[in-house]
């Protein structure tokens, strides 16, 4: 699935995990663009307001991401991957942001495609650690960690 969003930069790439069996901080984004890296989490609770922190990664850190975005050939990504959030496993989804468009694929969060492999190791464990209140590798802030 490819849609247009202005409010991606080109060159940036999200991660979103989801959990449909949750009731509070369900939804958790990271958003990279270059070094910047931006971590919020959503709660379908009207009243939970969104946890956000933003830093800055390393050159090291960036510069994966950026060999991993560009081993992703989006001709080659399907929109969804088998039965995500099927198995109380979470759903993960990436959005990749090209020229002005953005490529969406979502796949259980605990079983990334192939193609997606590395960028989802690269991503899924900086959300983890965020979310568990655990040292991030491969930033140079820290961040405040979610309440």
């Amino acid at each position: 699935m490819t849609t247009s969003d202005a409010s991606l930069a080109p060159g940036q790439v999200e991660l979103v995990f989801t959990y449909g069996e949750c009731t509070g901080y369900c939804t958790t984004v990271l958003r990279v663009s270059g070094m910047r890296v931006s971590l919020t989490r959503v709660s379908d609770i009207d009243t939970d307001p969104d946890q956000v922190a933003a830093g800055g990664a390393t050159e090291e850190w960036a510069a994966r991401v950026r060999e991993a975005l560009a081993s992703v050939s989006a001709e080659r990504l399907e929109p969804i991957y088998g039965k995500p959030d099927s198995r109380d496993e979470g759903a993960a989804t990436v959005r990749i942001i090209r020229d002005g468009d953005v490529s969406e694929h979502t796949y259980s969060a605990t079983d990334p495609p192939p193609q997606l492999a590395d960028l989802h190791a690269l991503l899924a464990p900086v959300l983890e650690a965020w979310v568990n209140g655990e040292p991030i590798p491969g930033f140079d802030t820290e961040f405040p960690q979610p309440r």
